[in-house]
């Protein structure tokens, strides 16, 4: 019996058969468990980018007077593979961005019907502004904005009771880009593995045969 011919052989079997399953694994985890996250990006800074050496800079919006104008701006945008379901949102509670740290916090846009909807709300336990996204359908790639003028720069606290979706701040995504190659590459182990394994068995094999 030729067993450095048999070697060859099943190490190419396996070999080939593990390079098949590669793209199928994939497929197959992506088909079963698409991405479903939201990212968002805040943006602070002043009305007027050079009135540093302007003395009591002051704006009206309506009856309201904001003196040290900057301009907020939150950006949402869903980074999905597939929709984001009004029963992804716990109990109905919507994801929350609190507006606080300036005096004054005034909403002057929020995002169309046609996107991520951002509805203005207000604190029942302070005067903090409140920007809200309510149980709906989000497609994949949506986008919401909304803008708010502050006295003096602001921060924005995000609150979310979303179902095993996560919402981040985009300014983290390289680290989760990074993070998430790595996790998603773990579905790869066993069927590169066994490609691996089978193509040494086979040069192995192949080696010994070339030397009797």
């Amino acid at each position: 019996m030729d067993w450095t011919m048999i070697l060859t052989v099943a190490g190419l079997a396996v070999g080939v058969v593990g390079l098949i399953g590669i793209p199928i694994s994939i497929y197959s985890l992506r088909k079963s468990h698409p991405r479903r996250s939201l990212r968002y990006a805040v943006t602070v800074t002043p009305l007027i980018s050079n009135h540093a050496g302007v003395a009591n800079l002051e704006v009206s919006i309506g009856q309201t007077r904001i003196q040290n104008p900057y301009l907020l701006e939150i950006v949402v945008v869903s980074h999905s593979r597939a929709d984001i379901v009004s029963a992804s949102f716990d109990s109905g509670v919507p994801i929350q961005f609190r507006v606080h740290g300036a005096d004054e916090a005034i909403v002057t846009s929020q995002s169309s019907s046609d996107g991520i909807v951002i509805e203005e709300s207000w604190s029942t336990v302070s005067s903090e502004a409140l920007l809200e996204i309510h149980p709906q359908l989000i497609r994949p790639g949506a986008l919401g904005r909304a803008t708010v003028v502050t006295a003096g720069p602001a921060e924005v606290d995000v609150s979310d009771k979303l179902i095993d979706i996560k919402v981040r701040d985009r300014s983290t995504d390289e680290f989760i880009g990074v993070t998430s190659f790595w996790l998603r590459n773990v579905s790869w182990l066993l069927p590169s593995g066994a490609a691996s394994v089978g193509v040494v068995a086979a040069l192995i094999a192949g080696i010994l045969g070339a030397t009797q």
